[in-house]
């Protein structure tokens, strides 16, 4: 995949500007132009010096078979005199007579030179195009530039993109019987499944009418072999993230008259899917196999026709997605996120109900003359040679890759007690599931909940149950103290600060106010206590509440209300808001907080090989740096440093800001500058917890 290396000529009409632009663009590395450019420069100058070698060598050959014609004296000297001219360009048959006893040792000179031109011409060539092939196509100029696909550009939606339901895909293939994942694991491996029963049918509905469609707009359906030379693969694909895999046609003269050429791709695709570990590794959204059915367009080089088919091709996609009622956005892909060969693509995300987000289920990608002319897919035939050649240019789009859209319509139509089939289904559904698929399983995150709210022994506490009295929510703990487990009778978790044994040193701390709330799931636990997701009664509003046991020697919780108290006061962003604090029973220390996001260990497993992007890692270190910068302009210090110990809170009035939250003072103690003395601890590395940020 390669761009014309006369573009990179500017005496031939090329723009090296317009490709460092477009190099700048993708956040790619621009050196690569001046690289290609210094190796081409050198390239033509051995170029021009062959030539005339071959000039030479040509009138060299024709002198001395003029001689033998002649008769003439053969052989001469063993070395060539010093005054010979070695620059073979300025060589002449006049100048050839005047050593015409050295033609001999001027043939064999030539032979040289031109085994040693050859060489080099082999070795610029090769670090040329090695630099060629990793710069990316022309980005088209309506594509967005940058680096964070959160600045992806969305250019319409279809449907209601705001639908909440109750159970996701996850769960849903399991209720219908649809999925055994855990013998296809045992079979083949992590992100392996049987795919069965009413899914199996649903499936093929989904292929039978992607192809339908795409039959009746011309492309021509087919089923190409599950395996590709590695030398076809290296010329359509970047190997080292195996974007695309195209239809093989190469090295061909396409007849305009027989173009467009649309081919509807429908096989069995087998993905790494490297960098994405801990990523949707249940049920059937990322797997390593699936089914998938692909547009594919080649067409002529001129008048913007490769853009109309690029808008064609993703009209084709919202034809299909529409006609199964799934509601989606179409995004404009943002420069630093293409693949070398798109010049621009579009991605239609579908909404997931459950989970409540967007998921890629459509690429389309123009990939201009990028893969063609590496591939060598000439438009027309030229008369002459040196002719000018154009190549045709490659498009390809999804239509279906059918796990992805499995997961979509099974979110989007599911009911209480079945999932209803789309309309434009039904035709190609057996009788049993033309209209729906019942659910045959209870939920998987049901039988979970019930599991979550036994007692375990091992647990120091956890929340028991809710007890309903009338309309007032009362709260039951089980409590742990050595090996004996006591239950305390139900009551509000409410503040009873008059038996809080911390006042003594926790003072003042004004507009205090009588809550209750009711507990939900836990989201954190350690070896003291425990986060846990509550509810303000009073007005429903979602907090999270820190515990830990009474008895013990810790004043973890009290150093958070110190820290935070301190920090809500001076207004820094980086902190808890402290909402309410008490006690419960005297069994319980709480504090209730605003509710945060994933911590940075968590949301590191998310990304490509366990880590963040270069650009994001940085934004997250300053942010970082930031927060511990405010903590120590409170006079104290952090001491167990660590990806979990910092949390994202979302912007209330915008889904793509958000900032880093510092968490968990448990270790935090005070110090004093200018001796740097730190109080209850010597401030050495042995008395510190410095964990790794692990960026």
């Amino acid at each position: 995949m390669v761009l014309n290396i006369d573009l990179f000529r500017v005496e031939k009409g090329g723009n090296p500007d317009l490709i460092r632009i477009s190099q700048k663009g993708r956040f790619a590395d621009v050196t690569l132009v001046d690289k290609v450019i210094e190796a081409d420069v050198e390239w033509r100058k051995e170029r021009f010096n062959l030539d005339a070698i071959n000039r030479a060598s040509k009138m060299c050959s024709t002198t001395i078979g003029d001689k033998m014609k002649k008769k003439e004296q053969q052989g001469g000297p063993e070395e060539l005199p010093a005054d010979f001219v070695t620059k073979f360009d300025a060589l002449s048959l006049d100048v050839l007579k005047v050593f015409s006893l050295f033609l001999e040792l001027i043939e064999s000179k030539l032979d040289e030179e031109t085994v040693s031109t050859n060489l080099k011409m082999e070795n610029l060539e090769k670090d040329r195009n090695e630099n060629l092939k990793k710069i990316g196509n022309l980005l088209h100029d309506s594509v967005p530039i940058s680096d964070n696909e959160d600045d992806n550009k969305v250019e319409r939606t279809f449907g209601d993109c705001e639908s909440r339901k109750c159970y996701s895909h996850v769960d849903l293939v399991t209720m219908v019987d649809g999925f055994d994942g855990e013998r296809g694991a045992n079979v083949a491996g992590g992100r392996s499944f049987f795919l069965k029963g009413p899914l199996v049918f649903l499936e093929q509905a989904l292929i039978g009418l992607a192809l339908r469609i795409l039959s009746e707009k011309g492309f021509v359906p087919i089923y190409p072999p599950f395996f590709m030379r590695k030398e076809f693969m290296q010329e359509v694909a970047q190997l080292s993230q195996f974007d695309e895999e195209l239809y093989r046609v190469s090295d061909e003269w396409l007849v305009p008259a027989n173009l467009p050429l649309k081919y509807a791709g429908m096989s069995t695709c087998f993905r790494q899917e490297a960098g994405s570990h801990g990523r949707d590794t249940r049920g059937i959204f990322r797997v390593h196999q699936f089914e998938k059915v692909e547009q594919f367009v080649i067409c002529s080089p001129f008048d913007d026709e490769s853009w109309e088919h690029f808008d064609e091709m993703i009209g084709n996609a919202e034809f299909y997605y529409q006609a199964l009622g799934i509601p989606y956005r179409i995004v404009n892909i943002v420069s630093g996120e293409l693949n070398n060969a798109a010049s621009k693509k579009l991605d239609l995300e579908a909404w997931f109900p459950a989970s409540g987000a967007f998921r890629e289920l459509v690429s389309c990608s123009n990939c201009t003359d990028y893969q063609s002319r590496r591939l060598k897919i000439r438009y027309g035939q030229t008369k002459k040679l040196d002719g000018e050649v154009n190549f045709v240019h490659m498009l390809n789009a999804t239509m279906c890759a059918t796990t992805r859209v499995i997961c979509a319509v099974l979110e989007n139509y599911q009911t209480v007690d079945c999932i209803l089939i789309p309309e434009a289904l039904r035709e190609f559904m057996p009788p049993q599931y033309k209209e729906k698929i019942p659910f045959v399983k209870p939920a998987p995150c049901d039988q979970e909940k019930v599991k979550e709210k036994l007692p375990k022994k091992e647990d120091k506490f956890s929340v028991l149950i809710l007890i309903h009295n009338g309309l007032k929510t009362k709260i039951g703990f089980w409590y742990a103290k050595s090996s004996t487990l006591g239950f305390s009778c139900a009551h509000d978790l409410s503040i009873d600060r008059t038996v809080n044994p911390e006042d003594q040193y926790l003072k003042g701390w004004k507009n205090q106010q009588e809550d209750s709330y009711a507990v939900g799931k836990r989201i954190a636990s350690g070896k003291y206590g425990a986060v846990y997701e509550v509810l303000r009664t009073r007005d429903g509003k979602l907090f999270a509440a820190k515990l830990e046991v009474c008895d013990i020697a810790t004043r973890a919780l009290s150093m958070d209300y110190l820290v935070l108290k301190a920090a809500n006061k001076s207004h820094l962003t980086h902190f808890c808001n402290l909402v309410d604090r008490g006690m419960i029973q005297k069994h319980f220390k709480f504090l209730i907080m605003n509710r945060l996001g994933e911590n940075l260990y968590k949301l590191r497993l998310q990304f490509q090989h366990y880590r963040f992007s270069a650009p994001t890692a940085l934004r997250l270190s300053l942010e970082m740096l930031s927060a511990l910068e405010q903590l120590h302009s409170l006079g104290y210090v952090h001491r167990d440093v660590k990806p979990s110990n910092f949390a994202l809170l979302q912007s209330k009035d915008n889904n793509k800001t958000c900032r880093i939250i510092l968490i968990d003072f448990g270790l935090c103690r005070q110090f004093k500058l200018p001796n740097v003395s730190i109080e209850d601890f010597i401030f050495c590395l042995s008395g510190a917890s410095l964990g790794s940020v692990s960026l």
